[in-house]
């Protein structure tokens, strides 16, 4: 999911699948609870090309989900540790 986001596109997901990821609807990402709404959120985003253009959160997972940062945050964790 994280990956798809990074690289603008738009994502549909159950709230399990964003579980731990800071998605809020309609702007970093689309949710559904049953395969009803999925469906419903799909046809949404075919039909509304500025949508799908606007859940684009590159800088949302830059700022909190860059590996790099991860890392160095970890890093630096770990040597406060000892």
């Amino acid at each position: 999911m994280l990956d798809a986001m990074n690289n603008g596109v738009p994502v549909i997901g159950y709230s399990v699948t964003f579980e731990g990821i800071d998605v809020k609807y309609g702007i970093s990402g689309l949710l559904a609870e049953n395969t009803q709404e999925f469906c419903e959120e799909v046809n949404k985003l075919c039909a509304d090309k500025q949508l799908a253009m606007d859940i684009s959160v590159r800088d949302l997972i830059a700022e909190k989900y860059d590996s790099n940062k991860i890392s160095k945050d970890y890093s630096h964790f770990i040597s406060e540790c000892h």
